[in-house]
């Protein structure tokens, strides 16, 4: 049974965005929000993300299989996020579906590019979202997917935002190095390694995760356990946070002395 002070990947995530994100979402200080069309087409792009590995093995004509593919998702997202989409705006839906259609030409060439048996294997899924935890660091996340790749199981997480000309964001390295420790207590084996799937380019990079990113994710939780402690963290203030649901919260909140020792 998971402790009730656990931390979770995701917050991992929210600290690197901005710490103070915790210390409200920690509180329950939640906002109601409707679902928009970014978060349809990041839902989209994931599903078909997990069919990649296979239409990219097929050895046939990979954008009508995309396709293909695309229209089966619409038919059964509903179901698979009924209490995310339960209340979904068709327009919003409609319009998140045509630009899923619209990057499937980038996706397929990119596959076909990357359909070597290497490639396919670091994104062919032996598991789906499990959900992994660590007594050891108190900390609980599912990656996107489980994958096999030289003889060991390392954690695949997907993205739906463009890909940098090479390698990964900066900010990326960090859940995929906090998946990686989880992976390696829920197998028993090191896990030294992941795997980053840009979805809406179809581009998979693999990722070594590097002591300084494990290092990071100690520290991250750390920090964590003292704002869920009552500690308010410094803002990271920037041009983001005109769209951040906690914007007024966050102003009037101002930044107290302990916040400068975060």
């Amino acid at each position: 049974m998971f402790c009730e002070t656990n931390s979770n990947v995701s917050e991992v995530v929210l600290y690197t965005k901005c710490p103070r994100k915790v210390y409200f979402a920690s509180r329950n200080e939640t906002i109601a929000d409707d679902i928009k069309k970014p978060y349809i087409r990041h839902l989209l792009l994931k599903e078909l993300a997990l069919s990649c590995a296979e239409i990219a093995r097929s050895q046939q004509e990979m954008f009508p299989l995309l396709q293909t593919r695309v229209e089966e998702i619409v038919q059964e997202i509903i179901t698979i996020y009924s209490d995310e989409l339960e209340h979904i705006d068709e327009n919003q839906f409609k319009d998140a579906v045509e630009d899923v259609y619209e990057v499937l030409p980038a996706i397929a060439a990119n596959l076909k590019s990357q359909s070597d048996e290497e490639m396919i294997e670091l994104i062919t899924p032996v598991e789906i979202e499990p959900l992994m935890h660590s007594d050891k660091l108190n900390l609980t996340g599912a990656p996107s997917a489980i994958v096999f790749h030289d003889n060991q199981k390392i954690p695949l997480l997907i993205k739906t935002s463009n890909a940098p000309k090479q390698g990964v964001w900066k900010n990326d390295r960090i859940p995929l190095a906090a998946y990686s420790m989880l992976a390696e207590e829920t197998y028993g084996q090191p896990v030294n390694s992941a795997v980053l799937f840009y979805a809406s380019q179809g581009q998979a990079r693999p990722v070594r995760i590097r002591p300084a990113e494990r290092r990071e994710v100690l520290n991250i939780l750390k920090r964590i356990e003292k704002i869920k402690n009552g500690k308010m963290p410094q803002a990271k203030r920037g041009k983001l946070c005109v769209y951040c649901p906690y914007e007024h919260m966050c102003e009037s909140q101002g930044d107290s002395l302990a916040s400068k020792f975060f």
